[in-house]
Parts: structure tokens; C-alpha cells; sequence
């Protein structure tokens, strides 16, 4: 029975279009032969990307025509577009929607005589206009610039330019599905130049994803495409969100029988099923740097070296934690070592090389405080498996509530300290056909939380 948001069952969705539009102008609903659709967010990943699994028995890829005296012959050959719309079924929820650039077809096989199966891969427009670039040029001018503004530019002048606005726009008039993508960038801190060696757009953002610095100094930058758009973000932004969802894992998803609304309330928040990847790895955290490392800044033209140390006990108080606590460990030895060109102090108090106007990169004064705070956020990694969510994204923090194996049954509302606490999406897969809806999340989090 529906409730008053349309609400039916966990994992109802709501399709609005599945529409497959072929180099030569034909518009073909593939709903009919879509056995499962499947969009892929990751939140190291510049690209959103799709996979349908098509279940063929009426000839679709022979019907796919081709133009006479050009270059397309008509089948599957790449460069075709996917149009995607769809939603959970809830009426304070807008439909997600999404064009995609089909480039492969793969896994091909026969069922029987009268069917075949195969799939069918996409990925954002934009990558399409990036994949053939390279940039070879000076970045920050003459007095330097924040990397932030150097993202927005790059992004606004190469990436989501007017090139991929005029290409939704056109494809909006043949569909009638509006697509329109955010740009959502953190700030950074220090003003920087750069010289990029003919690297391509995608290797441009992450070499200067590498470089970014914050106001404390523990920088951690990811740029990524989600749902709404693309995202320059700091993690330390990202773990002070606010909570957007929380989930429960409860004993064969039974209900609570309080209330009907609550049921279906609970019902759409309940972890279907969960895979621990990792829970604490000491040897990796030790061998990564999360506890201890020194850095070596060897300055060949003053022919000097300078040692950072850096000790997780006592720094650790500068990151922001998605728990309050502390990865505890009892670390010997020597620290992890790591080394770096410096031309620290060439600036124009040194008579030598103040006339060069250098700036020197900031990466040395924080890479061994990011590289252990990768790894404490990353501590623990889980994979759940959720009704079906259009509303979630990459970079989202949510709450998982996880109990004890041995108060499962008891169900007297402990949670599992270690496992139960604040994560941050970082992969994320939406899966549907015309009747179901699931979401798979890949989620981190640093420690465990406090028993109350």
C-alpha cells in the first residue's frame, strides 16, 4: 500500500527514461531488452560510468542503422548515447538524470538460438573531450594563483566547458531530459605556479589535487563526478558534513511493530547485507605512515637536507575525525622515510636566487600529515548493500548502525563500537531494472565509537 510520498516497497524506483539514441538519429527505448542498468560513482574517480546488461532476442544491434557515404555504418560501434532518468518513488525526490557516451561492447554470448546477452559500458560526456588533451603550459602567471582557482579554470575552460553544455542542450531538445551539472570546489590555501608537462587534463587535476593545501595543513583533495556534478573536495570538509542518512542491520530486515509508519520508515534505512574489506591493518598502517615518518628535503642548489618528523601520537589532534578517537598502536623502529626536492627560502630574501621570484611547492611542509590521514579515515573499509537510494552520492557521510553478534537476537539497541559509527561513501552503485532498486556502498571510517 502507498504511503503518502508514494512510498510502496524498499527498493521501488521510478523510471522516467531509458533511452538509447544511435549515431544516426534513431531514438530506441531499451527499457523492454534492459535486464539491469548499473551507474558506478567513485569518489577518486573524475567520471561517472554505466554498464547495462542487455537481454537480446529481437536483433537490436543489427537494427542500429548506419548513414550511407559517412563513417557510420550502423551496429555498435561506439559514440552512441545513453539517457537516463529515474528516481526512488518518492514525490519530494527529483528525478536523477544522466547522458552517457557508450564506448564498448563486451561479454557477447549466445543463450540459444533466438537470444544473446551482452554489455554495454558508458561513461560522462566529458571524458570524451578530455581523453585527447594535453596540457603544456604555465599555471598561476606571474604572481601565482590558489589551486582552487586553477581547478575552476581548468574545469570551465576544458572539462564542463561549453563544448559539453551546448551537447546537453541539444540532446535536452530531442528528449526532453534537462541535464545540468554543479561545480562544487573547496578553497585551498597558498598561492602556487606551475609548469605542466604535457600531461592530459585528468593527470593536470590530479597533479594539482597532490599539490593542494588547506588552512590547518593537513590537506587531503579528491576531485570527483557525482550525481549532482563535479566536486573539488577536502575530506576534512567532507567529515564535518552533517549526517544525510543512517541504516540499520537488523535480524532478517523484520519490523518493528510499533506503528505501520514507522515500518515503512525503517524498512527503506535497513542494511540488507554488509562485507567488512578491512577493520585496522597495523603492518599497512606502519608501512604507509600512518604513526610515524620523516621527510627529507635535500636543496641541491644550496647543497643542504632538512628532516620533518612527524609523530601520529602527537599530531593527530589536528585532523578532523569522523569519531573523536585515536587509532591506537604500540609502534618501534624507525620511522618511515621519504624524500623531496626543497628550494625553500629561494625566496626575495635570498640574494642568490630571490631574482628567480620562485615559489617553492608547498608539498614538502604537509605530505607526511596527509599520508597519515589517509590512512586513519581510512582505517576501516565496508561494503553494504542498501534499498535502493538515488538520493545518495559519493562524498556523503552516513550512519551505520551495526550490532553485536550477541545481542543480534536480543535486539536491546547496543551497536558494535568497532563497526557502528559516521562513513564516508566513497564508491557507490546504483543498480535497477523497471521493478527493483538496490544500492551498493563502499564506505570508510577511521575508529571505533564510544559506548554509551
Amino acid at each position: 500500500m502507498e504511503t503518502g510520498k508514494g512510498y510502496r516497497f524498499s527498493g521501488d524506483i521510478e523510471v522516467g527514461r531509458l533511452t538509447y539514441i544511435t549515431q544516426a538519429g534513431q531514438i530506441i527505448d531499451i527499457g523492454p531488452i534492459a535486464q539491469e542498468v548499473s551507474i558506478f560513482q567513485d569518489i577518486f574517480g573524475h567520471y561517472l560510468q554505466c554498464e547495462l546488461v542487455i537481454s537480446d532476442a529481437q536483433g537490436f544491434i543489427e537494427s542500429i542503422k548506419g548513414i550511407r557515404d559517412s563513417n557510420i555504418q550502423g551496429g555498435f560501434n561506439g559514440g552512441d548515447i545513453l539517457v537516463v532518468s529515474y528516481k526512488t518513488r518518492d514525490t519530494e525526490l527529483e528525478f536523477i538524470n544522466h547522458l552517457f557516451a557508450l564506448y564498448e561492447l563486451s561479454d557477447r554470448n549466445r543463450l540459444d538460438e533466438k537470444q544473446e546477452t551482452y554489455i554495454i559500458s558508458g561513461i560522462s560526456y566529458e571524458a570524451y573531450i578530455t581523453a585527447p588533451k594535453r596540457i603544456s603550459r604555465a599555471l598561476g602567471g606571474n604572481k601565482g594563483n590558489t589551486i582552487a582557482n586553477m581547478i575552476s579554470n581548468m574545469v570551465n575552460m576544458e572539462l564542463y566547458n561549453s563544448v559539453a553544455k551546448d551537447f546537453t542542450r541539444n540532446y535536452r531538445e530531442i528528449t526532453g531530459v534537462r541535464v545540468e551539472k554543479q561545480v562544487n570546489l573547496d578553497s585551498t590555501n597558498g598561492l602556487q605556479r606551475f609548469i605542466i608537462p604535457n600531461l592530459t587534463i585528468d593527470e593536470t587535476i590530479d597533479f594539482l589535487a597532490n599539490e593542494a593545501d588547506c588552512d590547518a595543513h593537513v590537506p587531503f583533495y579528491t576531485f570527483y563526478e557525482n550525481s549532482l556534478g563535479y566536486n573539488f573536495k577536502d575530506f576534512n570538509n567532507l567529515v564535518r558534513q552533517e549526517v544525510k542518512e543512517e541504516f540499520s542491520y537488523l535480524p532478517q530486515n523484520l519490523p518493528d511493530q510499533n506503528s505501520q509508519e514507522n515500518d515503512n520508515h525503517k524498512d527503506f534505512q535497513r542494511i540488507m547485507s554488509y562485507e567488512v574489506l578491512k577493520h585496522t591493518n597495523v603492518l599497512e598502517n606502519t608501512t604507509r605512515g600512518l604513526f610515524r615518518s620523516k621527510t627529507l628535503n635535500v636543496d641541491f642548489l644550496k647543497k643542504r637536507h632538512e628532516e620533518v618528523i612527524f609523530n601520529y601520537d602527537s599530531e593527530h589532534e589536528k585532523f578532523n575525525k569522523l569519531q573523536p578517537n585515536k587509532i591506537p598502536a604500540n609502534i618501534e623502529g624507525e620511522p618511515v622515510v621519504n624524500m623531496f626536492f626543497s628550494r625553500k627560502d629561494h625566496d626575495c630574501s635570498c640574494q642568490v636566487f630571490g631574482p628567480e621570484n620562485h615559489l617553492p611547492k608547498r608539498l614538502n611542509l604537509f605530505s607526511t600529515r596527509r599520508r597519515s590521514y589517509k590512512n586513519h579515515l581510512f582505517n576501516t573499509v565496508v561494503n553494504v548493500t542498501v534499498p535502493g537510494n538515488s538520493d545518495l552520492n559519493v562524498g556523503d557521510l552516513i550512519y551505520l548502525h551495526i550490532p553485536t553478534p550477541t545481542t543480534l537476537s536480543k535486539r536491546d539497541g547496543k551497536d558494535d563500537k568497532y563497526l557502528s559509527g559516521k562513513y564516508i561513501i566513497t564508491k557507490l552503485r546504483q543498480k535497477f531494472n523497471s521493478d527493483t532498486f538496490t544500492t551498493f556502498l563502499e564506505c570508510v571510517k577511521d575508529t571505533g565509537i564510544e559506548r554509551p
